[in-house]
């Protein structure tokens, strides 16, 4: 019989889950677990609505020349732009890049 729970996940990549005091399980039992993650959905230009200030200050900062990714960041043009870094919670992009290694390697570990 299937018991549903949600579960977190904490540092240690343990997975700590509430049983409901009818599940019929002890301490000790064997249980057989399958996991289904709760995925946000990505946020979507659609729900973006620029007021007419806002397109007035990106466009003052646009110059008729190409820029290089460089001059882009630098000017400020991709501070908080959708899709950015921040959108996702992630302040350090290589701090980030890092942690999700040290979690993998953690996770495939014998």
């Amino acid at each position: 019989m299937p018991i549903h729970v949600k579960a977190t996940v904490n540092e240690d990549g343990k997975l700590i889950a509430d049983l409901p005091a009818d599940s019929g399980l002890s301490a000790g039992d064997e249980v057989e677990v399958t996991i289904h993650t709760a995925v946000p959905e990505p946020a979507s230009n659609e729900d973006v609505t620029w007021t007419e200030a806002e397109i007035a200050d990106i466009m003052s900062r646009l110059n008729s020349t190409p820029m290089t990714g460089k001059d882009a960041y630098e000017s400020g043009l991709l501070d908080d732009v959708i899709g950015s870094w921040a959108d996702m919670g992630i302040d350090d992009p290589v701090e980030w890049l890092e942690e999700q290694r040290r979690k993998r390697r953690k996770r495939f570990e014998w």
